[in-house]
């Protein structure tokens, strides 16, 4: 469902890995962070929210044509030039549609999807 560009912040977490060296993206989404004057690129592994109406779908269409496509601000919007090569974060926050901005709440190592990458029988 489109959402309206204009509206309240939507809690927003997005699930993202930084290429390894040599690390292709085979098809997979490319995501630019700017932070600052700063612009990181991620491989995008998932991205979600609990809002009633807008879903993680309509965010990516929405932004996708923009660099960055998101811009971080808040708490922990720093830790994202410390996110070392070959690592997976998830990153929780607040996306404000109008200035494409993501207010950061927690930026956390591994894929909290899943227990942050422990392995599930």
């Amino acid at each position: 469902m489109p959402f309206d560009s204009r509206g309240l912040p939507i809690p927003t977490t997005v699930v993202l890995s930084k290429p390894a060296p040599g690390e292709r993206y085979r098809g997979r989404f490319l995501i630019t962070v700017g932070v600052g004057a700063e612009i990181y690129e991620f491989m995008l592994k998932d991205g979600y929210t609990n809002h009633i109406f807008v879903r993680w779908p309509s965010i990516w269409e929405y932004v996708r044509q923009s660099r960055p496509n998101l811009i971080a601000e808040g708490v922990d919007s720093e830790k994202f030039a410390q996110v070392e090569p070959g690592t997976t974060v998830t990153v929780s926050g607040m996306f404000t549609p109008q200035q494409r901005c993501f207010e950061v709440m927690s930026l956390e190592p591994g894929d909290s999807r899943f227990g942050n990458d422990r392995e599930h029988y």
